[in-house]
């Protein structure tokens, strides 16, 4: 920058002012010996008129000398704010000056981080295919904004960022697919097939699928005990079959699920048959209109 300004080196000078009191010694024991006259004095009717007088006359003395003492503090004062006030002035002068300074170096400096973003989301976009990851899924990281980093140090994290991502879609994808060789949903492993390592998550499905058929095995074990209890209270009188305890009839019957595809009037005609035959609906679901080719 030319015309640099040079301001002179300047010294303030600075005396103490000095206060002094004349005859100070005689002032001070005169004082003394005023307070020590009325010290103790003891108030009564008869010294009451002179008690007001007394303190009257020390209230005197003492506006006196406050009242002095303001005076020569306003004088003594006075060149300290008549300086303070011209250095907060010119004080001032600077900070206007570097207020406009600050708002310009601010402005600048924000462009400068907007355009190494921009030329980092150009890089990020450029290598993005290459890996075939989003740039979405990319985090600008703080240290990538920075003045000093290298081009070849911040093309080396980005690509070490994109690998992770990319390793992070393979691994989620072997889950996808060992979830559907295995037939359970991926959604509730999608979170472990982000965190952990896809052995880790294979082993954690296993044991789920290895904990449920063990319910499913005691399910169907309860179910057959309790089939079982139940036609041992069973007894069989001219060719019908009663509840030995409660002597209801008791029909043996089959439950069976199916999900059936079929013309409008297939479906219709087999609903009919299945309410001729008495055979009792315990669950139906919407119909759903598909359309089949070939």
């Amino acid at each position: 920058m030319s015309n640099e300004l040079i301001l002179k080196d300047f010294a303030i000078d600075f005396k103490a002012p000095e206060i002094t009191v004349a005859n100070e010694d005689e002032l001070a024991n005169a004082i003394k010996q005023y307070a020590k006259k009325y010290d103790g004095l003891v108030v009564t009717e008869e010294t009451l008129a002179d008690s007001k007088k007394a303190r009257a006359d020390l209230n005197k003395l003492s506006k006196a000398l406050n009242d002095r003492r303001k005076e020569i503090k306003r004088n003594y004062n006075a060149p300290l704010k008549e300086f303070e006030t011209k250095i907060k002035q010119w004080d001032s002068n600077l900070h206007n000056a570097m207020d406009g300074i600050d708002v310009g170096i601010h402005e600048m400096e924000e462009q400068q981080k907007a355009d190494r973003i921009k030329k980092v989301q150009e890089t990020i976009a450029e290598m993005a295919p290459n890996y075939g990851v989003d740039v979405s899924e990319i985090e600008i990281k703080t240290g990538w904004l920075a003045k000093s980093i290298s081009k070849k140090k911040l093309l080396d994290e980005i690509a070490g960022e994109m690998k992770f991502v990319k390793d992070r879609h393979e691994k989620i994808s072997m889950i996808q697919k060992y979830c559907d060789g295995k037939k359970v949903s991926f959604e509730p492993y999608k979170r472990l097939a982000e965190t952990f390592e896809p052995l880790e998550v294979m082993k954690q499905i296993d044991d789920d699928l290895d904990a449920q058929a063990k319910r499913e095995e005691a399910r169907k074990a309860a179910e057959q005990a309790k089939l079982e209890q139940q036609k041992e209270n069973t007894v069989e009188v001219n060719g019908k079959s009663f509840d030995k305890n409660t002597g209801e009839t008791v029909v043996e019957l089959q439950k069976v699920s199916f999900t059936l595809q079929g013309t409008k009037e297939q479906i219709n005609g087999l609903a009919q048959y299945v309410r001729a035959m008495g055979i009792e609906v315990l669950n139906a679901s919407e119909r759903e209109t598909v359309i089949k080719k070939g």
